[in-house]
């Protein structure tokens, strides 16, 4: 079984015959993918507020069906008297 040391995970592995190099991670690429991987958490974080906000108006439309659903049920039952036709529409 073969064990290698921290300093063998950072060489890239030699091509017919060459000597293997060391990869060193420079800060670009460092920089680079913080920038990506904070970029990734802010659109979840905005993925999630609007997924929030839709729900919240779902569960308020279907809030405001109920009531239209029992008032006519209600007036159906003579237990509301019919009033104007602006509130039924």
């Amino acid at each position: 079984m073969a064990t290698s040391t921290a300093s063998d995970l950072w060489e890239v592995p030699a091509a017919n015959g060459a000597s293997s190099r060391p990869l060193v991670p420079d800060d670009r690429s460092l920089a680079s993918f913080k920038a990506r991987v904070e970029a990734t958490i802010e659109l979840g974080k905005n993925k999630s507020k609007a997924n929030r906000v839709k729900k919240n108006e779902e569960r308020i439309a279907k809030q405001q069906d109920v009531a239209k659903m029992l008032k006519r049920g209600q007036r159906y039952l003579g237990l509301r008297a019919r009033s104007s036709s602006a509130e039924l529409h």
